[in-house]
């Protein structure tokens, strides 16, 4: 038995051979609706897509269900479709389409009948996630959809649908652990799936303008994937996964680059595709994907300009003591729900010496309590910690609300994005030799070696020849202005970074004292103008150097610290550590009561101490531990190397 009449939700404007199967051989007629954009070849029946309509002023940018809703309106009531309201607002959320015009309408009553009588299941998942009081276009973005969609990504979205009829509770709180563990699981995929992708795409990312993979991994969760790493290179990305002999993508773009229509030129490779501007599915036979790879890479190229792929950013005004006042932060909250093409507002200040701190329970969040009277929280930023204490001068870009912990609510500032300003000649001497002297832990690796002239002459052509992949190493502050100077007198465009990358893609840079979490091998050539005491050993990258000693060097080998000075601190730690436990190298060297100048010591004593596994970090724990084994300091080669031993 078959039914009278399919009606179509987010899909069926690319499907018109099941279609025309339905229609004539099955006798079904067939509703589509479908916010997708309309291919050339469209199926022979009703179909509500906003996209089709050529009245312009029409609103066009509704998510599928919105669509839908739209035509249940028309053929029934405003109150019969409002009981549904809150679902479509989960949907527009979760689509990420433009939160404007009749979107943010949709959103904004979603959010009140959540607050004032959400369905069963709803009202539990958001009471587990502890939005009792308040829900944000956010909250729905990036707590509650990605938990329902993990159902569909991992298993039976049918499931899902127990959320929006189900009421009764255990039935429900069944299904809510399953939620937050599926979840937890998607999360663990997408970060395998993301490094996997990014080894394979190191030694194309510098040449080629979009990533174009495919590999062994999950279908339901490559377009997340895919969405951070257009995020991440600012480029468009098409990750596929292979099934039964067919390759099914998921493809995300950037501003400025329509996906559909860039994939229109090429539909002959494909089976079947459709989507959006900032979106795509597409599936082809595995034979054609090295043909497809090739001339889709080929074709951006030749298309888009190179301005294109480096992202812009903006803010909207500079904090002042009045917008970060309770009433100004209630009046912001009018403006929600924030989300696509309605972003929340962000704020700008230029800040050098603040007094950011770890956080208490993870060293990789820090925060700061500003003479202002708000708090700024950096959640992930823990690696910029020594540049907003130093005296460099530092765009910061932040989100403002109201923060509620503990019963007490006070206005937070978050740390969204850093920009480096202007450098000064003093930098951070300290820094300078505690991060030179990691570089003892490099593999050894031969580099290509040139005196000052010649290697400033290889710097400068290349970053005039090719935008992307080139990274300029310096340790000594001095190296860092004369170069950076060099590059500003030529007009050539290129980022400042103080230790750790303040973006992600590899745009040709200039990084003064990087830690030893840095991943050079995602740039074509790395130069070092100061020779460091080893070289990273990776294949994906060309390693050039300066080929006179750092000065850096000198002062490392002048430390008198032999074994028994050596000694003298580890007795010291132990104390420390039978008392406290410690999350991060800072916390110990305040706890020993050392002075500022005591701080390049320590922290090379603690290299050595980690070197020859006197100390390391449990990751169980989430914090240092010591150990009493017996083992020789030689095997430390910075050891060896203050000692004339190596």
């Amino acid at each position: 038995h078959f039914p009278d009449l399919i009606i179509t939700v987010d899909c069926g404007i690319s499907a018109k051979d099941e279609i025309d199967y339905c229609l004539n051989e099955l006798g079904i007629d067939v509703i589509v609706t479908d916010h997708h954009e309309p291919s050339a070849n469209l199926p022979d029946c009703i179909i509500v897509n906003p996209h089709l309509d050529l009245d312009k002023n029409l609103y066009t940018d509704f998510c599928g269900a919105g669509v839908a809703f739209m035509l249940a309106m028309t053929l029934s009531s405003l109150d019969f479709v409002m009981n549904y309201i809150d679902v479509v607002a989960i949907a527009t959320m979760g689509d990420i389409v433009p939160l404007t015009g009749a979107n943010r309408v949709l959103v904004k009553y979603g959010i009140d009948k959540l607050l004032s009588s959400p369905r069963s299941g709803l009202k539990q998942l958001i009471d587990s996630l502890g939005l009792k009081s308040d829900i944000t276009g956010y909250d729905l973005g990036f707590k509650i959809v990605p938990r329902i969609n993990s159902l569909g990504r991992l298993g039976d979205a049918s499931r899902a649908i127990a959320l929006f009829t189900e009421s009764d509770y255990f039935v429900l709180s069944c299904l809510i652990k399953e939620m937050n563990e599926e979840n937890a699981q998607r999360q663990a995929i997408c970060e395998k799936i993301e490094k996997e992708a990014l080894e394979y795409a190191k030694p194309f990312l510098n040449h080629d303008r979009a990533i174009v993979l495919y590999g062994d991994w999950h279908k339901g969760v490559l377009g997340i994937t895919a969405s951070k790493l257009a995020e991440r290179f600012h480029r468009p990305v098409i990750l596929f996964c292979h099934e039964n002999g067919e390759l099914r993508g998921s493809c995300r773009s950037i501003e400025g680059i329509n996906i559909f229509e860039l994939l229109c030129k090429f539909e002959n490779y494909f089976i079947k595709f459709g989507g959006h501007a900032q979106a795509a599915g597409v599936s082809m036979d595995i034979s054609k994907f090295e043909d497809f790879r090739e001339n889709f890479l080929s074709y951006i190229k030749e298309n888009y300009s190179d301005d294109l792929f480096i992202p812009s950013y903006y803010y909207d005004i500079d904090i002042t003591d009045q917008n970060v006042s309770r009433e100004f932060l209630n009046e912001l909250k009018s403006f929600e729900p924030f989300g696509q093409s309605n972003p929340k507002p962000i704020f700008h200040s230029l800040v050098s010496n603040c007094n950011y701190q770890y956080g208490k329970n993870n060293p990789i969040h820090i925060n700061y309590p500003t003479k202002l009277g708000y708090t700024v929280s950096g959640f992930f930023k823990g690696e910029y910690l020594p540049l907003l204490n130093s005296d460099t001068k530092t765009h910061c870009f932040y989100s403002l609300s109201l923060n509620e912990f503990n019963g007490r609510v006070y206005p937070q500032a978050v740390l969204e994005r850093l920009e480096i300003g202007e450098f000064t000649r003093n930098g951070d001497r300290a820094l300078e030799m505690i991060n030179f002297a990691k570089t003892a832990r490099l593999p050894q690796k031969e580099a290509q070696v040139f005196d000052k002239n010649e290697l400033y002459r290889i710097i400068l052509n290349e970053f005039a020849e090719n935008p992307y992949g080139n990274l300029v190493v310096c340790y000594d502050i001095n190296s860092f202005l004369d170069i950076s100077r060099i590059l500003d007198k030529n007009g050539l465009s290129y980022e400042k970074f103080y230790c750790a990358p303040t973006t992600k893609n590899t745009i040709n840079a200039l990084i003064y004292c990087p830690n030893d979490k840095f991943d050079f091998s995602i740039y074509s050539n790395v130069f070092y103008a100061d020779k460091p005491i080893s070289y990273p050993n990776d294949d994906m990258c060309e390693v050039l150097s300066i080929d006179e000693e750092c000065t850096i060097l000198d002062k490392i080998t002048s430390l008198e610290l032999n074994r028994e000075e050596i000694g003298n601190y580890f007795i010291r730690l132990k104390k420390v550590f039978e008392k406290n436990r410690f999350r991060t190298v800072d916390s110990v060297f305040l706890s020993l009561l050392l002075t500022p100048d005591k701080k390049t010591e320590f922290y090379v004593v603690w290299q050595i101490l980690e070197d020859v596994g006197l100390i390391e970090y449990n990751v169980e724990n989430n914090a240092y531990i010591i150990k009493n084994t017996r083992t020789e300091l030689t095997k430390s080669d910075l050891y060896c190397i203050i000692n004339c031993n190596g």
